[in-house]
């Protein structure tokens, strides 16, 4: 608790090795004395096979699920209808027509957080997310996953480097 600041009773429980009613148990006592604060509940995703709560996110490219992408903006001139990265344009010029481009929603219009594929070109707003389970190394969906409301807890004590670092044992 002292070390994430901030977390939830699920992820508690599970990395520590104890059911969420012990650990709610011994946050409740935390509580009385001032250490730690109820927040309000978080929503996690939990793995679809072993219910871990800890998984790492995998963002990809829609079209040929490539990790190699960029985010950018992307610029349409009007005039000529030149539609490319903010980067091609040097100095406000088209980088197709070379007409300098003044003013936003008369002469251009801005596209913010588009992204490009390194590998296939493809330009998306958003990119698939999919999940990666770190216990049991399942890959699954955004929707797939399980979808679990905890009770989380801040550390309301003092920064960390002034903390007497006395280890914490639950029983179990």
């Amino acid at each position: 608790m002292k070390a994430v600041h901030r977390t939830s009773i699920t992820r508690i429980a599970q990395n520590c090795g104890v059911s969420t009613k012990q650990v709610l148990s011994y946050l409740q006592k935390l509580k009385i004395k001032g250490d730690i604060m109820e927040m309000n509940p978080t929503r996690e995703i939990l793995c679809n096979s072993c219910g871990s709560v800890n998984t790492s996110t995998i963002f990809s490219c829609p079209k040929c699920m490539s990790f190699n992408f960029v985010q950018t903006k992307l610029i349409e001139h009007f005039d000529c209808g030149n539609f490319s990265t903010d980067s091609t344009y040097e100095d406000d010029k088209c980088p197709k027509c070379k007409k300098q481009i003044k003013a936003l929603g008369v002469d251009y219009r801005v596209m913010t957080n588009v992204f490009i594929c390194k590998d296939c070109s493809e330009k998306f707003p958003n990119p698939d997310i999919d999940l990666n389970c770190i216990k049991c190394g399942n890959k699954f969906t955004f929707f797939e996953g399980k979808w679990i409301d905890s009770p989380t807890f801040m550390w309301m004590k003092q920064p960390l480097e002034k903390i007497n670092h006395e280890p914490i044992i639950i029983k179990k």
